[in-house]
């Protein structure tokens, strides 16, 4: 069973943080984009695969507004679907009762919403178009959409001060989502942010532990290095990238993973648009995975987990040890680790340390 991710470029607003591929909204690219994404569905018929998510990303994908129907309706078309759940990340001040209904129509099951910040300066500090207000709004509305619902945050903004933090608590205490994701702001670049102070890394983790604290409080637990979730509310899809299975991406800059090869769709929309329509397979940094490649890349994945790896089930699928993947990295950092009823994980205090602690399992 595969995923399938589809990459909307577009923002109405170009965030100074953002890392993602993206440029500026304008409506006769959105409408060559539909026409350009409905085209590379059926061009993805070719792989015969079943897909039993679809995650629609970005950039804005709440910008689709009512094109999210048309685009559900043509995978329904021409795709396998064993569907157990679909997913959009939306901005708050794109949410109305009409929007409502275009995720219902498309039957989305799954929205998470960017909110980032509950305090407005530092939404501004961000380059946010939304309010406090807007989220609230668009919280409420949600709420009675029937939707399985994730916010997300960030922490760790100049500035950012624990009464900002309380303000994120209060506003999760009071809506109580199915999931949460929560990440530090990283590798921000330019004069606007050189010239802040820098949040010292102590208090970016205590200001993270805060909120951890309230989650677990309401049964809302971690199960990735950033992500937490209430029983059974858990992410299938971005499951989908941490326990190494099969997806597709459409869309500009999209990657995808299948039968061993990992590559991206061209970052330019111009030359994505082009390779559609001549149905031509233009792949960027595509990728021939050995198997001992595989492995390792299915050891950093599965590490990101709470309950890391299983082993036995490791070993079967994988056919290598994780153990022994992981020799020379247990053997001066061992105490970072733990062996537990079959599995292996990163104790949780150390998982703010993820990056460095496997820095060489690919030397």
């Amino acid at each position: 069973m595969s995923g399938l991710y589809i990459h909307y470029p577009f923002c109405n607003n170009i965030c100074y943080y953002c890392h993602f591929i993206k440029t500026k909204y304008n409506k006769d690219k959105n409408n060559r984009f539909i026409k350009t994404i409905i085209r590379e569905i059926e061009n993805i018929k070719k792989y015969d695969r079943i897909f039993e998510t679809i995650y629609f990303g970005g950039g804005t994908p709440s910008l689709l507004k009512k094109d999210i129907i048309l685009i559900m309706d043509n995978i329904k078309k021409n795709l396998n679907l064993n569907l157990k759940e679909t997913s959009i990340e939306i901005n708050p001040e794109d949410i109305d009762e009409s929007f409502i209904g275009f995720l219902r129509k498309g039957e989305i099951s799954r929205v998470s919403m960017g909110i980032q910040q509950m305090d407005d300066r530092l939404l501004n500090l961000l380059g946010r178009k939304h309010s406090s207000s807007d989220i609230y709004n668009a919280t409420e509305l949600l709420k009675n959409g029937d939707f399985i619902l994730n916010f997300d945050f960030i922490v760790g903004i100049p500035s950012e001060s624990e009464y900002e933090i309380e303000k994120i608590i209060d506003f999760i205490l009071k809506y109580q989502p199915d999931s949460v994701s929560v990440y530090f702001l990283e590798d921000v670049r330019g004069k606007y942010w050189e010239r802040m102070e820098k949040l010292k890394d102590e208090a970016k983790i205590k200001h993270f532990k805060m909120i951890e604290k309230a989650l677990e409080s309401i049964g809302i637990k971690r199960y990735e290095i950033s992500n937490f979730a209430k029983k059974g509310k858990t992410s299938i899809h971005n499951l989908k990238y941490w326990n190494y299975q099969e997806f597709l991406g459409i869309g500009p800059s999209a990657a995808s993973l299948s039968n061993k090869r990992r590559w991206k769709n061209p970052d330019s929309f111009k030359l994505w648009e082009d390779s559609v329509f001549q149905n031509r397979d233009d792949r960027k940094d595509e990728y021939i995975l050995t198997d001992s490649d595989i492995a390792k890349e299915a050891v950093m994945m599965g590490l990101r987990k709470t309950d890391g790896i299983d082993i036995s089930v490791f070993k079967k699928r994988f056919s290598a040890d994780p153990l022994n993947i992981l020799r020379k990295i247990l053997k001066d950092k061992k105490g970072f680790f733990e062996i537990k009823n079959g599995y292996i994980r990163i104790k949780k205090r150390y998982l703010f340390i993820f990056n460095s602690l496997l820095a060489e399992l690919f030397d």
